[in-house]
């Protein structure tokens, strides 16, 4: 039995549109009754869409590529934030835990 091709998603205006940044927009209900359709789409046809519901941005399904980037941007931050704490610790004088419990009455 030969399989029959997927029909092409076509996002109506009433249920997707693009907004201003650039992004596909749709309902929770529009995206729910088509998800597959939606997640290939963002899989292979690299396509970004933002998930609403009441006209407000709830979820977005991305490519993994660019989840993988958020995750390397969000790393880059996290490590630079730890090397700026970590210098400005190094220049405090660090308080003896002892000394610490008697201040905090523990």
């Amino acid at each position: 039995m030969v399989k029959a091709k997927p029909k092409p998603l076509i996002l109506e205006p009433r249920r997707a549109r693009a907004s201003a940044n650039g992004l596909r927009t749709m309902t929770a209900a529009g995206a729910r009754s088509r998800f597959s359709e939606i997640v290939n789409r963002t899989a292979f046809g690299g396509e970004r869409v933002v998930v609403t519901r009441r006209g407000k941005p709830l979820a977005a399904l991305v490519p993994i590529e660019d989840l993988a980037l958020l995750e390397e941007l969000e790393n880059r931050t996290d490590a630079r934030d730890f090397r700026v704490a970590l210098k400005a610790a190094r220049r405090e004088t660090a308080v003896p835990w002892g000394e610490l419990k008697r201040q905090l009455g523990l």
